[in-house]
């Protein structure tokens, strides 16, 4: 098993403090793309399908589904700011 990637290393350290430990983590598009896990007050408000899925956190770095989604919802943001 891999551990967090440098990215979201740097992410979590930057927002956070500390490395998240639950199984749910992702950049959350609800949250500006922050990432987010299981184990913290904003997944309990979190409506993305990334949050809903019950996928651990390797299946989500494994699944192409959860890349295209990041992909999709940070081009559509980017086009929103335009």
């Amino acid at each position: 098993m891999t551990g967090p990637s440098e990215d979201r290393k740097k992410d979590c350290l930057h927002w956070h403090g500390r490395l998240l430990t639950g199984d749910k983590a992702h950049w959350c598009p609800d949250w500006d793309f922050m990432p987010i896990d299981d184990t913290m007050t904003e997944f309990l408000v979190c409506t993305c399908e990334l949050g809903k899925n019950e996928w651990t956190r390797d299946q989500l770095r494994a699944n192409p589904q959860y890349w295209d989604h990041q992909m999709r919802a940070l081009q559509g943001r980017r086009s929103k700011n335009a």
